[in-house]
């Protein structure tokens, strides 16, 4: 079954945010919910007590589904922002023959030998934003973010082990549009950017969806997500990326 099939099946959900407007004529108190299913591709290095591993190359990362949870609560109290949180987790695994040396944060895998590896972490967000717009047909959300981030990654060989681990903090903008093009149906997009001192974090998503006339919708899209980072726990210098189809399913409390 392909991915994105296997996604919408597995996908459970309770709602996402629906973008009303704080001064919006059909809901003045709204709580938003939802949860997905997100087929993840790794790329990327990070570099440990100067030492460098590729994802793929070295760590043999394969791709993985995992989950996706928000939740958002809006209303009609002016300057005061409305609120959403949510999580994304990560946990990809690899397996592989070594066909030369790879060392992660200096200790030293040699062939022969099969090494198991994996890679995982989680961001959690707090949301705080407005809706500046919010036609019949268009709506747009701006705001600020404060993003979680906690991971590890590992290499396996039965005899050697070596294991980093990373976590940070870092404040994002926020930014989420959407256009309704038929009764029913729309399209979306948004994300969350920052840049400083070297360090970037981008992750952003474009989805088409169905909302019915019951709370319930549905929607299919592409999700991006890249950190570049100097320093950051164990990690001298990264940039990892994941991206891929997901799948998710909404309500509308």
């Amino acid at each position: 079954m392909h991915p994105i099939f296997r996604l919408i099946k597995n996908s459970a959900a309770i709602g996402l945010l629906t973008l009303a407007g704080t001064a919006s004529a059909e809901t003045l108190f709204g709580v938003y919910a939802g949860a997905g299913g997100w087929h993840q591709d790794p790329d990327g290095h990070l570099t440990s007590n100067g030492t460098q591993v590729d994802t793929k190359e070295d760590m043999a990362l394969g791709d993985g589904n995992d989950n996706m949870f928000w939740l958002a609560f809006e209303h009609p109290i002016p300057f005061v922002p409305n609120v959403r949180v949510q999580q994304t987790a990560t946990d990809l695994q690899g397996r592989t023959e070594l066909i030369r040396a790879v060392v992660l944060d200096g200790v030293n895998f040699a062939p022969p030998g099969i090494i198991e590896s994996g890679f995982e972490f989680k961001v959690q967000d707090a949301i705080l934003y407005y809706n500046v717009i919010d036609g019949e047909t268009l709506s747009l959300d701006l705001g600020i973010a404060g993003r979680k981030i906690d991971g590890s990654a590992f290499i396996n060989s039965g005899v050697r082990f070596s294991e980093i681990e990373f976590d940070g903090t870092v404040p994002m903008l926020y930014a989420r549009g959407e256009w309704k093009v038929l009764s029913g149906f729309w399209f979306g997009a948004g994300g969350q950017y920052i840049e400083y001192k070297g360090d970037s974090y981008i992750d952003v998503d474009g989805a088409f969806g169905w909302q019915s006339e019951w709370g319930v919708s549905a929607e299919i899209g592409y999700r991006y997500m890249r950190m570049k980072v100097e320093d950051l726990g164990d990690i001298d210098n990264a940039r990892l990326m994941v991206d891929g189809p997901y799948a998710a399913l909404n309500y509308k409390f």
